[in-house]
């Protein structure tokens, strides 16, 4: 069960700080995930709060009430003596996710929008478009290598967004697929790879040889 809120004012207080957190901590991560995580914690939330309105139910030894781990509730700021309420709050804050699921315009467009505003594409279009050329030399197996002279923090302020640093490392250290960092490496990724130069070629962006030649088969 992730962060409670036990009214509707206070999730919306705290919605865009979370969201914002949740966005940044992973450069996969989308609204749309994060609500659907905020839905099963509220969904979670609402089923302990109605098992708990019915503690008059024995449970061997032990009411429900009892039985029930509700320390989570109460460190949250959950009044049990009034339970209908926070019921009453959840349902509340279950309409306003729901709502924000319907604003998200589903299908193609919104996973286009979604994925142009990542990170690891970001990069990846630089890169293929060869405006990193000076970070890196290419191996004798044609294998982009950060130049010694070179930092990932120093390559991604230069490129003017520090978010850039460990995508950049993992792509120009080749982290390979049993790293666990592997999906910031953009190399092992036919789809990302495949999105970035369609990218290219609708925008009119010539694509490096270094690039393509680094898009796994099928």
């Amino acid at each position: 069960m992730g962060e409670l809120s036990n009214t509707l004012k206070n999730y919306k207080n705290t919605y865009i700080s979370r969201l914002a957190k949740y966005l940044d901590d992973y450069e996969d991560n989308t609204e749309s995930l994060f609500l659907q995580k905020e839905l099963d914690s509220s969904n979670e939330t609402l089923e302990i709060l109605n098992t708990y309105k019915t503690n008059s139910k024995s449970f061997g030894f032990q009411t429900l009430k009892e039985h029930l781990d509700i320390s989570i509730l109460k460190n949250s700021g959950f009044d049990l003596d009034k339970v209908d309420n926070h019921i009453a709050s959840i349902n509340s804050i279950l309409d306003f996710i729901k709502h924000k699921q319907e604003s998200i315009i589903p299908g193609k467009a919104q996973k286009e929008d979604t994925y142009k505003d990542e990170v690891w594409f970001k990069v990846g279009v630089l890169l293929a478009s060869g405006k990193m050329v000076k970070y890196y030399t290419i191996s004798s197996d044609g294998i982009m290598l950060l130049k010694n002279s070179y930092t990932a923090p120093i390559v991604a302020e230069e490129l003017g967004d520090k978010k850039y640093e460990k995508v950049v490392l993992a792509t120009l250290r080749n982290y390979s697929l049993k790293n666990t960092n592997a999906s910031k490496n953009i190399f092992n990724s036919r789809d990302k790879m495949t999105k970035i130069i369609e990218h290219c070629k609708e925008k009119g962006i010539s694509v490096i040889s270094n690039f393509t030649d680094r898009l796994p088969s099928e």
